[in-house]
């Protein structure tokens, strides 16, 4: 269960909040970053980190240039639900509840929890009403604060900065309470004590991000490889599976799709990189580094 926080740092799009972000030097980026195509079929394909921080952009110019030669932007959520009131309205619905930790959890596993709380230097009234299964991914918004990781510049949200500058069409391969849910039914068998458990003290979850995050800027695919080997199905494969369909539709239709996922969704026998060659298109990486 300590991978909970890991997995969903990379998987999960609309789950992660946090502001803020130092400015430095532009940072390295190898860009794991593809051309689609199969006869005159073509399309772009990008691996996304869903946090990351102001240093990592601008963009190099190949992914400024696909997206001159697109119209479609497709990504696992639309950017304009990100932040509209009724993604405001699913999130406290599936995340909150009325009823505080103490009177939902046993003495022991709430003792354990006030100490995870005085650890991170977090507040129990802050999280009093947030439904126990979420509880790993508010605790994951402490290290990634304060290694500047935040949604804010995650790399869906620089590209959906950019939606109206190339007048792209947004298209969604999940609604927001679609992945709110995939989410918390993958992660629905744990039990209480499972889950305060996944909690690790802050220097390993520190480590941890830290990990994740330079595998991503070095497009180092083996470590990469070890947050998919840890994900349940519902989470990654059956997802992919389900984007295939819409992928190959926008594909054939000539529209040159740019798909925009988390990184993770592209690599193994069931990531879209193999799904899509499985279906006869070739999948050619371009070296693009920025940075460094």
């Amino acid at each position: 269960m300590k991978k909970i926080m890991r997995v969903l740092l990379v998987f999960v799009l609309v789950l992660l909040s946090a502001c803020g972000g130092a400015t430095q030097a532009q940072t390295k980026v190898a860009w794991p970053f593809y051309k689609i195509t199969k006869g005159e079929e073509e399309g772009y394909l990008l691996g996304t980190f869903h946090v990351g921080q102001k240093s990592y952009y601008p963009f190099p110019q190949e992914i400024l240039d696909a997206l001159e030669n697109t119209d479609i932007l497709m990504t696992e959520v639309k950017g304009s639900d990100m932040g509209s009131q009724e993604t405001r309205d699913i999130t406290t619905s599936i995340l909150t509840t009325d009823k505080k930790l103490s009177e939902r959890l046993d003495a022991e596993n709430y003792a354990k929890l006030l100490e995870k709380c005085e650890e991170y230097n977090m507040k129990i009234e802050t999280i009093d009403f947030v439904e126990v299964w979420y509880l790993p991914i508010v605790f994951q918004l402490v290290p990634m604060t304060k290694l500047s990781l935040v949604n804010t510049y995650g790399v869906d949200q620089a590209l959906f900065n950019l939606q109206s500058k190339y007048k792209l069409q947004n298209v969604g391969f999940e609604t927001v309470s679609e992945q709110f849910n995939i989410i918390k039914n993958a992660y629905a068998e744990p039990s209480d004590t499972e889950i305060i458990d996944s909690i690790p003290i802050l220097s390993e979850a520190t480590t941890a991000a830290e990990k994740l995050s330079t595998a991503y800027l070095t497009n180092d695919v083996e470590t990469l490889k070890l947050g998919l080997e840890e994900a349940p199905k519902e989470i990654a494969e059956v997802r992919n599976q389900n984007w295939m369909p819409h992928i190959m539709t926008e594909l054939s239709a000539k529209q040159k799709p740019f798909i925009a996922v988390g990184a993770l969704h592209l690599l193994g026998e069931q990531g879209l990189i193999e799904l899509l060659e499985s279906q006869g298109y070739t999948v050619e990486f371009i070296d693009t580094v920025t940075g460094g």
